[in-house]
């Protein structure tokens, strides 16, 4: 049997709205798209295209941005000649759904068709080990959806409204046993999440996630373990802990509990 070929979208098409835009105390920093922000001396997505450049048998990456910031990216990865699997940009959408399914349409338009297996993550989680990378990949030799999951080690409660103080209400306590944080990359048989993806703009259907897509056809996601090390960056505090995550490289690599 051949090797499957493997494709790997990174959607960094969003604003980050939850960031304000600024990196805490260095307003020099003040971009709108969080991916572009410093890590370590190099833009944040720099680190994600990276993750995923250097692990064996990924045969593409291909990055899904906002148009206006197609010029950024040119210029953050002016040396294209190191980066000889990252494929041309593809223009993104209004919402994270719309700009994977863009993504998975310029994937099916390549010269060699679409791949066997694709790959989604998020644009803002720079820190991906090789190891949890693998693991999708290994998993979908036998699965068509894999999803990274951790377990929840805080006790979760429902939000029944608010007071007239304005404090929030609690609805109760819920069950964590049976519940589980879900990350990303998330990895597809490359027919099963386009007919995912299809089906779900036909129908108007809008979710969180490509898995979720997956399961609205009536079909299995399994789960893989995830890391704590696979953040992802959403406040501006995130970046600092980001930061010491770099430092510290085998922090948070090791595979946690189903």
């Amino acid at each position: 049997m051949s090797t499957p070929r493997v494709a790997v979208l990174i959607p960094a098409a969003g604003t980050g709205t939850r960031m304000a835009g600024a990196r805490p105390g260095n307003a020099a920093t003040m971009v709108r798209n969080k991916t572009l922000l410093p890590l370590a001396g190099e833009p944040l997505l720099r680190h994600t295209v990276r993750a995923f450049h250097q692990v064996a048998g990924i045969a593409q990456v291909r990055v899904i941005a906002q148009r206006e910031d197609v010029a950024e990216l040119d210029r953050i990865f002016a040396d294209r000649q190191n980066w000889p699997r990252l494929g041309g940009w593809i223009v993104g959408g209004a919402e994270r759904q719309d700009s994977v399914r863009l993504g998975l349409a310029a994937l099916k338009k390549d010269g060699d068709g679409p791949p066997d297996r694709v790959l989604v993550h998020d644009g803002a989680r720079p820190l991906c080990s090789p190891g949890l990378i693998l693991r999708i990949l290994d998993a979908l030799e036998s699965e068509a959806a894999v999803v990274p999951v951790l377990p929840i080690s805080d006790t979760v409660r429902s939000i029944a409204g608010r007071g007239r103080a304005g404090h929030g209400r609690s609805g109760g306590v819920m069950d964590r046993t049976g519940l589980r944080l879900t990350q990303t990359p998330q990895g597809f048989h490359w027919h099963l999440l386009w007919e995912a993806h299809q089906e779900a703009a036909a129908a108007g259907a809008v979710v969180t996630d490509d898995g979720q897509l997956v399961e609205r056809l009536g079909k299995p996601v399994a789960m893989v373990p995830g890391e704590r090390r696979n953040l992802k960056v959403t406040f501006p505090e995130d970046l600092d802990l980001a930061e010491w995550m770099h430092r510290h490289p085998a922090w948070g690599t090791e595979p946690g509990p189903l």
